[in-house]
């Protein structure tokens, strides 16, 4: 399933400053495809319109002591 998420403010780090940027994004299955400027002809099955929401890198956990 490609999933496009329309416009969105993303977090980037340029030149070691962080920042953000408007960008789609474009998810097939559970795989970042895309994160810039999506095709207008390519056919998505789900859009979500992003102009309130922020990607940012996933936040993973990966030190725990719950053993």
């Amino acid at each position: 399933m490609k999933t496009l998420i329309k416009g969105s403010h993303v977090l980037k780090k340029e030149n070691g400053a962080y920042g953000f940027d408007r960008a789609d994004v474009v998810i097939d299955g559970n795989l970042i495809c895309l994160v810039g400027k999506a095709d207008p002809e390519e056919k998505y099955e789900r859009v979500i319109d992003g102009k309130d929401l922020l990607a940012t890198p996933a936040l993973i956990n990966t030190h725990s002591h719950a053993y």
